[in-house]
Order: C-alpha cells, then sequence, then structure tokens
C-alpha cells in the first residue's frame, strides 16, 4: 500500500539563529493547509492542516530535529514523533525528509519529504503484507 499527501501551499517560513555560533540553529517552520489524499480517502475526521518544524545546526547542516505535526477537523493532533521510532533525517539539493517505523505496526514505514517549493509529500509503505 503506498499514500501520497500533496500539500499544495507553504504558508509560513520562519528562519532563526542563534546568538553563539558554536550552538547557533536555524529553525523552519511550515504550515500547509489545502490537502489532497491519492487515493483518497473516505477519513470521518480527515487532516486539515500540517505543521512542520525543522531544526538545522547552523555551519555543519546536521537535523537536530524534523518534527511533523497532523492537525485533524476535530481539533486532535497527531504527532509523527510519538507515532515513529528509528527516525532519521537527511537533505539534498531537491528536499529535505524524515523517516521513521511506525511504533503501532512496525512493518510500516513512513517517509516525509519538503522540497524546495514548499510541497510536502508523505509517502508510506507495508513490508510483508
Amino acid at each position: 500500500m503506498k499514500k501520497i499527501l500533496l500539500i499544495a501551499t507553504a504558508l509560513a517560513l520562519t528562519a532563526a539563529m542563534g546568538a553563539n555560533a558554536a550552538q547557533a540553529s536555524i529553525v523552519e517552520t511550515y504550515e500547509c493547509g489545502a490537502t489532497k489524499s491519492t487515493p483518497p480517502d473516505n477519513d470521518r475526521d480527515p487532516i486539515v492542516k500540517i505543521k512542520l518544524q525543522i531544526v538545522i545546526s547552523a555551519g555543519s547542516n546536521e537535523f537536530r530535529t524534523f518534527d511533523v505535526d497532523h492537525y485533524a477537523a476535530s481539533g486532535k493532533i497527531y504527532s509523527r514523533q510519538d507515532q515513529y521510532r528509528d527516525r532519521r533525517y537527511w537533505s539534498n539539493d531537491k528536499a529535505d525528509s524524515w523517516s521513521g517505523v511506525s511504533v503501532r505496526m512496525p512493518n510500516l514505514t513512513m517517509v516525509g519529504s519538503i522540497n524546495s517549493k514548499g510541497y510536502y509529500v508523505r509517502s508510506s509503505s507495508t513490508v510483508g503484507g
């Protein structure tokens, strides 16, 4: 099973740096809306907003965090950092990305990426099922 979620518009981007260059971080925050799910699902409580916060160590470009929160129409928040273990982060000239293994369903791996145009793409795949 593979599901892709496209986010049409990144609404906000913030970059901030700490005062001490040795401990400086770059913080990027994106809030995305206008979600579209392919294939479409019939979720009773659809996701209406996704918020991403990426913290990168200035100078080394190493990820400190890549947090993703999904906001449902009911107001419930689903935090990927709570739902996935063994999370990895990477970056290349096309996108900043994360991946993790589902805590609840260990055969499910999720990958999320935000590209330079502000599109967030999420895909999942199952192993052995």
